[in-house]
Order: C-alpha cells, then structure tokens, then sequence
C-alpha cells in the first residue's frame, strides 16, 4: 500500500468519522489527565452538555445552547444553540450557529478544546452581526442554571466567599478571571479570560465586558459586546479557559491551578523593568527625610507630605529607620531623632496597653462618622469640631486597632533591643510599654481563635476575626525577644482558624488599617507568607512551607499578569492599572513582603520568587518619583 492510498484512507476514515459524529446524540471530547465535555445534541441543535473531571459532572449540564444573548432593557435572555458541529479530533470540536434577532443576522462560532494533558477547557466563542444590534449582548458559561452544588465565588477585589456577585464592568485587577469553588474545595474552578487578549481594554469594546453568578440561581457568566450595543463591522471575539482542579486542599488546589494557568499562557516575570537599585531607593528616602517638611517637632512625622494628621503605628518603624542611618553614618541626628519618635509615641499610650492611632494637626469635623454618638461618649465632645490631638477617628472607623498595634509594639520591641544591642543600654519604659501593648493585644484574641482588627472604643466589643497577619506575623518573633510563649501559643490557637476562615474561603480580609474588618484585599497574603515561612524555619515541616508556597501562588490571582496596552507606567504585579501609578497600586502595607519572597525562593529553588521580588522593588522604586517620603512600603529591601 503506498502513501498516498494511506493518506487518502485515512482522511476518507475521518471524513466518515467527524459525519457520523454530526449525527449522533452526543459527541464526548476525553483528554488524557480525566476531563471530558460531553456535547449533546438536542431537538433544536446543540449544546455545550455536561464538563466531567475525574467521572463527576462539574455541573448540571449546558442543555440550553451554546451561548446566551441577553436584551439589556428587559433582561429578556435567549439560548443560542449550534446548527453545525465539526469534530476535529478527539479533544476540540467547532460549532456553529445563526440567529435573527430584532431583524438583524447574528451568526456566531465556537471552538471547544480539551488540553492535551491539562486539566483545562478552552472555550473560544467569536460572533458578528450584518447590522447594529441595539440592546443586546451576549453570555457564556460552561454549566445549565440548574444547580445541584451549593458554591463560592472569588472576583479580587470585589468578592470572596460570595455566594453571588455581579460585576458590570468588570475592571483590570489581577488575573482576569474568579475561582468558583464548593465550600468544601472538593471541586474549584478558575473561570477567567485568556490574558493574552486585550482583555478588559476601556477603549475598546472588551472593557464593557461584566460576570454575573449566584448560587443557585445564574452559572457563573461572563457578558459581552458593546455595552449593550453590536456593531456591524467588529469580529468579536473572548477567549476564557477553565482550569479544574479535585484535590481538596488549599496547598494543592492553588499551586496546581496557578502553575497551569502560568504554563498554559506562557507567564513570564518582565524583568527588563529597571528603575534604580535598591540602594540608590534607599539613598532616596535617606535624603529625602534628612531635613523634611513632614517632620513635626513635639509630634513626629506626619503620614505623609500633605497629610493633616500624623499615623502613630509607623512610629517605630521611623525610628528603626533613622537608627539605621545613624549605625551607617555616624551622624548624631539621626540617633536624637529616632529616639525623640518614641518619646512622642509613649505619650499615646492609655492605661489598658493600647495605642491612640493617629494625631491631628488641625481640629476636624468627624460629624458624617458612623458612630458619632459613641465617639460624644468616649471622648466627652458634643461637637463635631474635635480639636487637635490622640484619637482614633481614622476613616468613618472608630475603634481601638488591635492589629495595628501588634505591629506597633512588635517594632517597638525590636527597636528597644536594637539599641540594647548596639548601646547595651537597656531603655526599660520602651520595653514595658511594647509589653503592655501586646499582651492588650492577645487579650483581644476571639473566642474563635481569630484575631479583631478593631474593638469598639466604648462598648469593647470585638469585631468579627479577620486574617489579622500583623499580629500572626509579628507575635512569634514577640515570644523569642521575650522568651514567653504566650505570644506564639495565641499564633498556634489561630492557625486553623486561619487555615479554615481565610485560606479554605479564599477570604483574606482586615489587612487595610482604615477599612472595615470585612474588606477583602491582598496584602495581608504577605504577612501570612511571613508567618508560615518562621514556623517553618522553627519546625522544618513540610506543611508550613507548603501553606507559605501556597499562599505566594494564590497572591498571583491578585495581580495583573502582563503590561496592560493602554497604560505606559509599568502594571505587571501591580494591584491594579492606575493611570498616574500612584503608590496604591504596589502596596504592601508595612509586611516584609520581599524578604518573604527572597526566604521562599530560598526554601524552594524556585526562580518564579526570586523574579517577583525583583520585579515588585522595581515597581515600588518607580513610585518613588512622587512618593519619596514614603518608606514603609520597601523598608525591608
């Protein structure tokens, strides 16, 4: 038999094959690691069906169709299902379809995939229209809206733990894309648009793009088009993917889903970027706070260079700071000053332990706070004129600050044997003072185990426990300095809190010092990286570097993935695109956020944390054009 008969043969097999399968009920797409789609093909046409992993259903199946066009007047919503599938191989098929809609030609495509030994789904949907189409957009998801799973959603920022959210538009914060999971982590899912796109551009048509879900009730959908407008004229296209995972545990389910969407979109760490060292950073701030307008004598320094207030926890920090500088350049002013930054520190202090958090310079008008009944109380003002001085009206946020003051007397402590260290002087109300602040710290510990990011200034009530990595951070470091254990005991007491509350709901909230306990944010990753990393240093168990490894992974959701094409300033790691790339957009609120990522790169070999520590300095050294006061965001470099 020659090679052309070969050939032919078997193009003439396939030919056969791919016609058969049109015919069929059903067309099962299989990969090689347990995925399987199983298209079904119903009275009207065909349907997306049931996704499977490991022989469980995902979901109810897609019987519907394809995809969905939603009215955006009447949220009228109508089922598009394939008129045509063509099978290309045993793990992609195409399908296709038309509709009329309004009198206008809709015709649409798309491409289903299975990775060849991945656990990922590629849903390629491209659509167009022969003339505008007003008030329409249009819809995917992967399951039918009939549930027979209770689930999860985590959207960065703007959900965690939600059982429904709704996302219009959705905005350029981190991995395009939510982890859709069951409670129980036995199914997650990370359902996001291919990062590769011009995803989410706001000069295009892709930055009206929203998701919606609620358990229950609306499978997780992404919604496109023009903002409720089709365009004659535009090839639309959005890439989405799905990645699975059945593992059942955080320090598997995470690293699993965000190597194979790193390796699947071909993630890479730009590390062209450079913008100064390190040193050169450090040089930077040095100067800059040498003689500063900031600096208020009697007071200390205020929060920033416009800022009308002075911030009470960073204090010790300033004060490691400057003695830093003094031990490198001998100047005396250096040593005078960040000495002077603990006297004016004691003073806000109250019996209980705890610190005041903020100094005003300037009376103020806290009238519009939340709870301006309880701050007459406390304070005994009936104005809401309050005058200069120690408070705790931060940001509608009236309460003692637990969380902050764990930092501020882990520092303070640090610095109190800093100066023994070097001096052998021996500065005894620093000391007793950074006591008594922390041991009114663990007394706030929740009967749960966790850790209040505040307590009410006047009833003394907790709030809810929130991941509070400041204190899991700093209170094992404590316990050494002071030989107690105390300190570290209350860690361990959090830990499966922690494990069960923050990492198993993907719900890291109470890191931002002025928000409310609830709000969901990033940072505080870092600080529990930090926590995992020392107990791992302390026990060699491999569980503890696993939750540090897991946790760095699970930060990378939080950040953009490449440089976004409409921003000039650098946005990879970032937080967010911010067109003036103000300092918000790389914070890291006072963690060592770097040294962790050098101690993880350390522990694991691998060069991933390495290339994301340089990259992060980089991105915080470009802030430093306008933001040189600024120190407590790159003071661990």
């Amino acid at each position: 038999m020659n090679r052309n008969h070969v050939l032919f043969t078997t193009a003439l097999a396939l030919t056969l094959t791919l016609a058969l399968s049109s015919c069929q009920n059903q067309v099962t797409l299989t990969n090689s690691v347990g995925v399987e789609m199983q298209l079904q093909n119903t009275e009207g046409g065909w349907a997306l069906g049931t996704l499977s992993f490991h022989g469980k259903p995902i979901e109810s199946p897609l019987n519907e169709g394809v995809l969905v066009l939603r009215n955006t007047k009447d949220k009228t919503l109508r089922h598009l299902l394939a008129s045509q599938v063509n099978r290309m191989d045993s793990r992609t098929v195409a399908l296709s379809g038309q509709a009329e809609v309004d009198g206008v030609h809709f015709t649409f495509d798309m491409k289903v995939a299975l990775d060849k030994d991945r656990a990922v789904v590629y849903l390629t949907p491209t659509w167009k229209v022969d003339k505008d189409l007003p008030d329409w957009e249009v819809g995917f998801t992967y399951h039918g809206n009939t549930f027979a799973n209770d689930w999860r959603v985590q959207f960065y920022p703007f959900a965690g733990n939600s059982d429904k959210v709704t996302i219009n538009p959705v905005r350029y914060c981190g991995v395009p894309g939510c982890l859709v999971y069951k409670p129980n982590l036995s199914t997650v899912v990370l359902f996001t648009i291919d990062s590769r796109s011009d995803y989410l551009n706001p000069t295009t048509w892709t930055g009206k793009t929203w998701f919606t879900f609620e358990s229950g009730v609306t499978a997780p959908t992404f919604y496109a088009g023009s903002g409720g407008k089709l365009d004659a004229g535009t090839n639309y296209e959005l890439p989405l993917q799905l990645f699975l995972d059945d593992s059942g545990k955080f320090t598997s389910t995470i690293p699993n889903i965000v190597k194979t969407w790193m390796s699947v979109v071909d993630y890479k760490v730009d590390t062209t970027l450079f913008v100064r060292t390190p040193q050169e950073g450090y040089d930077i701030v040095a100067n800059a706070r040498r003689n500063p307008s900031y600096w208020v004598e009697g007071i200390g320094f205020k929060h920033n260079n416009t800022a009308r207030f002075c911030y009470l926890p960073e204090y010790p920090v300033f004060s490691i700071f400057d003695y830093t500088m003094y031990l490198k350049t001998g100047e005396q002013f250096w040593r005078e000053r960040s000495f002077k930054q603990i006297r004016y520190l004691l003073k806000a202090q109250v019996a209980s332990g705890a610190f005041y958090e903020i100094y005003d310079l300037q009376s103020r008008d806290i009238g519009h706070y939340y709870d301006f009944e309880h701050f007459k109380e406390h304070y005994q003002h009936s104005s809401t004129i309050i005058p200069p001085g120690y408070n705790n009206a931060s940001h509608d946020h009236l309460a003692w600050k637990p969380e902050m003051n764990a930092m501020l007397g882990y520092n303070l402590l640090t610095f109190w044997k800093m100066v023994k260290d070097k001096e052998g002087v021996d500065h005894k109300d620093w000391y007793n003072a950074a006591v008594k602040c922390l041991d009114w710290v663990l007394a706030q510990q929740n009967e749960d185990g966790g850790f209040s990011q505040c307590v009410d200034m006047v009833t003394g009530k907790h709030a809810v426990s929130s991941l509070c990595g400041r204190t899991m951070a700093c209170f094992p470091a404590v316990s050494n300095i002071t030989g107690n254990p105390k300190y570290l005991q209350a860690t361990l007491k959090a830990e499966q809190w922690i494990r069960d509350n923050v990492q198993n709901k993907f719900w890291y909230t109470g890191s931002h010092p002025d928000l409310p306990p609830t709000d969901y944010e990033t940072d505080g990753v870092f600080n529990l990286i930090q926590y995992w990393l020392d107990k791992y240093d302390r026990t060699q168990e491999q569980d503890a570097l696993d939750n540090a490894v897991a946790n760095a992974y699970y930060a990378m959701l939080h950040w953009s993935p490449k440089q976004l094409s409409w921003v000039k300033s650098p946005t990879q790691l970032a937080h967010s695109e911010q067109q003036h790339y103000n300092t918000y957009a790389v914070f890291t609120y006072n963690n060592h956020k770097f040294v962790a990522l050098d101690r993880l790169y350390r522990a694991t070999n691998n060069r991933l944390f390495l290339q994301i520590r340089d990259r992060s300095i980089q991105n915080i050294l470009y802030t430093l054009r306008e933001c040189p006061q600024i120190i407590f965001t790159f003071y661990w470099v």
